[in-house]
């Protein structure tokens, strides 16, 4: 307040007498007051004073009109949260309520100012999904004209991507080491589920089975917002790497091939699946068959060694199937 601002002359301003008209060159002053209240005994009441400045009236209006729209904000009980719509499509959710939602309209707009969907109605709240990242704000308009702005950003969520590579997915006691190569991208963390009760945080872990048995390996990929996961299977036996465990339920001929190798099943195998493997494990043919004889393609193999696996609901058999191409 000015100078000489006694306390009689506060309480008559207080009282709806200012005590004086003017004030003295440089000196601003301005007293308001809210009521007469009837307040019982023991109660309260609350209210909201804004002190507005500006160097201009229109400055001072601005001002007016922001404090109002706070007060606005704050009476209505409004929120909102930002959330991601997940690692897979990488995009933003907006969701808003007000405790007393009536009178209140949304504009929801993007950084260049275009408004992409917008609700005079929120008594049920409000929900926008599918925000690509980027700048946007939400405008909210109260009865009173006034508004309030919340600018948000949808954040780029990296993908994380996941696979895994196994020396071989054949091995056989008592030397059963497998090499696993962990490919990712945007991960910064590893995880590795061996299937046998063991696991591994490198990237590119060795591994040595004890145990004769099949088991899925499960290889994760970290960062702070995503995950991505791979598996292969890997079957140890009780011999080494690429050798036949049992060729009693079937034969290959020739072998080696080079276009075509036929499989023969004995007679009471019945039906079978079939799986071809690279000798670094890639599976290259996975194929169900009820007949005795299978032909199989080679003609696009290189030359090399490959694993011809075949199982029934009793018994898993495997044998190595060499390709020779011409010229090779």
């Amino acid at each position: 307040m000015y100078n000489g601002f006694s306390e009689a002359e506060k309480f008559s301003a207080l009282s709806g007498s200012p005590a004086r008209d003017t004030t003295l060159t440089g000196d601003v002053a301005n007293m308001i007051s809210a009521g007469p209240f009837d307040i019982p005994a023991g109660d309260s009441i609350t209210l909201t004073f804004a002190l507005l400045a500006g160097d201009f009236y229109d400055q001072i209006r601005n001002s007016a009109e922001r404090a109002q729209a706070i007060f606005n904000v704050e009476h209505a009980g409004f929120s909102y949260e930002i959330s991601s719509g997940g690692c897979d499509d990488n995009t933003g959710i907006l969701d808003l309520a007000a405790e007393n939602p009536e009178g209140i309209a949304v504009y929801l707009s993007n950084g260049d100012g275009v408004i992409l969907n917008s609700s005079v109605d929120i008594s049920a709240g409000y929900n926008y999904a599918g925000l690509p990242p980027g700048s946007y704000s939400l405008r909210v308009d109260f009865a009173d004209n006034s508004s309030f702005y919340f600018p948000f950003e949808i954040e780029t969520i990296e993908v994380v991507t996941a696979s895994l590579e196994a020396s071989s997915v054949l091995v056989g006691l008592p030397n059963a080491e497998v090499s696993f190569t962990g490919n990712a991208t945007g991960a910064s963390e590893f995880s590795w589920d061996f299937g046998d009760n063991t696991s591994d945080t490198a990237q590119n872990p060795v591994h040595t089975y004890q145990d004769t048995g099949t088991y899925v390996v499960y290889f994760t990929a970290i960062s702070d917002d995503c995950s991505a996961t791979d598996s292969v299977e890997i079957q140890v036996g009780t011999t080494v790497g690429m050798k036949k465990i049992s060729r009693a339920g079937f034969q290959v001929y020739p072998n080696p091939a080079s276009t075509v190798a036929i499989i023969q099943f004995r007679a009471d195998f019945g039906a079978a699946t079939i799986k071809v493997y690279t000798a670094s494990g890639q599976l290259l043919v996975s194929e169900k068959t009820a007949d005795q004889q299978y032909r199989l393609n080679t003609s696009t193999y290189a030359t090399g060694t490959y694993i011809v696996e075949v199982f029934n609901e009793v018994v898993t058999e495997r044998m190595s199937l060499i390709i020779h191409q011409s010229g090779n």
